[in-house]
């Protein structure tokens, strides 16, 4: 270790042609390692100290939290004897100052395809890393698509999901930039005699996206929803993709199926929501989606869409209770005390229901909010002072007073439901 710190400390601060050496030394040093030759790590018979790579790991950190990437550099030069006990750090944090360094196109790649050597349970992540990179580097898919391509048909690959998911997203893009080509041509086409013309470089470009489309089709099919996790990015675009080519029916399936992969995952209810939505689905079957978003985010911005939904269910007593549910439990939360549109809606829904069915069938609502909503959301040290607060909050002051006077009277302040 001694003697890689003061050949790259020699390098680093002399002046003239050594200024090269600072930009390799890292992978120079790491690949000597790779080939087994001894850098310094023993000195006077006795290991390198653990608290040593505790200390230099903690210098690094504060090297890449403060983008102090030359310090960065130096940092992982003094990790280079050990590379294979730290190989996700080295690999990981070396990207990451080497990216960050003038004219280290070179240097990243090399780097990465030094490491994927002995970073085998890492491989995935390395060749996604890379390809992320090479689309930043390049402004342009190209080369990370036909990386991406080329390793999926290797047996070591050939079963990773998300191998296969970026490539289809990849594919999807190109899918998406041919049809915009396509549809800006169709509208830049005014008469026949211009149609006739371009007809024959349009059947091209409209073959090159059926390409594109079909094959992220291809690597999106059940990869998706066989496969536990998030791949909301990739099922977006898949749906796109059915419904483009006529496959309604697909597209909902696959979005049942995330759904019921992930039930506690927001998106995939508002994601068939809204895919059921544009369907013109029966309401029921929206409410039912609805009611599944609302169970794990009570706050979310379609609980009105779903208060205006349950208003319309046949029974109207069961509907009204199902709207005071949700939006009750969407006011428990802090974020949403001052949200003026569901105090609004809560306001008139309560008065049609105290109107129609009394107030004793709210004794469920509101027991176990008795002795904390009134402090919670009315107490008089909350009122606002008009000279400081905005016009919104004073709508807010104008609508708490109606669920007061309105619907429950001062029973609901004072405590007697």
């Amino acid at each position: 270790m001694a003697t890689v710190q003061s050949e790259y400390w020699f390098a680093k601060h002399s002046r003239g042609p050594q200024k090269w050496l600072k930009g390799c030394i890292f992978q120079h040093i790491w690949r000597e390692e790779c080939l087994s030759y001894t850098v310094g790590l023993y000195v006077g018979g006795q290991s390198y100290r653990l608290q040593h790579f505790t200390y230099f790991t903690r210098l690094l950190l504060d090297s890449l939290l403060n983008h102090r990437f030359d310090d960065g550099l130096e940092c992982l030069v003094a990790f280079c004897g050990a590379c294979r006990r730290l190989t996700e750090l080295f690999w990981r944090t070396g990207c990451e100052v080497m990216r960050n360094r003038p004219g280290s196109y070179a240097h990243v790649t090399q780097l990465l395809k030094n490491m994927f050597v002995i970073c085998v349970p890492f491989q995935n992540e390395m060749l996604l890393d890379l390809a992320t990179y090479l689309v930043k580097h390049n402004s342009d898919i190209t080369e990370a698509q036909e990386l991406l391509t080329s390793k999926i048909t290797e047996k070591t690959f050939v079963s990773s999901a998300i191998l296969r998911a970026y490539t289809g997203l990849f594919a999807y893009i190109l899918w998406k930039k041919c049809k915009l080509q396509c549809d800006k041509k169709e509208l830049d086409v005014e008469d026949f005699s211009e149609w006739s013309h371009t007809h024959t470089s349009d059947n091209t470009l409209k073959r090159q996206m059926d390409f594109h489309g079909k094959k992220a089709l291809v690597l999106f099919h059940d990869i998706l929803v066989e496969h536990g996790g998030v791949w909301d990015i990739f099922i977006t675009r898949q749906v796109e993709l059915l419904r483009y080519y006529d496959q309604a029916d697909e597209a909902k399936r696959v979005l049942k199926k995330y759904k019921e992969k992930n039930p506690e995952n927001p998106n995939t209810h508002r994601y068939l929501y809204y895919f059921l939505k544009s369907e013109n689905a029966d309401e029921q079957e929206l409410c039912d989606v609805l009611e599944g978003l609302l169970r794990v985010d009570p706050t979310s911005e379609l609980s009105e869409e779903y208060v205006k939904l349950a208003s319309h269910k046949t029974d109207l007593s069961k509907g009204l209770l199902d709207m005071l549910g949700a939006l009750f439990i969407k006011l428990d939360h802090a974020a949403c005390r001052h949200h003026v549109t569901a105090w609004k809606t809560l306001a008139v829904t309560l008065h049609q229901f105290c109107t129609a069915h009394g107030k004793s069938k709210l004794k469920v609502l509101w027991d176990e909010r008795a002795d904390w909503w009134p402090q919670f959301h009315f107490r008089c040290d909350l009122v606002p002072n008009k000279d400081h607060v905005s016009e919104l909050e004073w709508k807010l002051t104008r609508h708490k007073p109606r669920l007061q006077d309105g619907s429950l009277a001062k029973e609901i302040i004072l405590l007697k439901l």
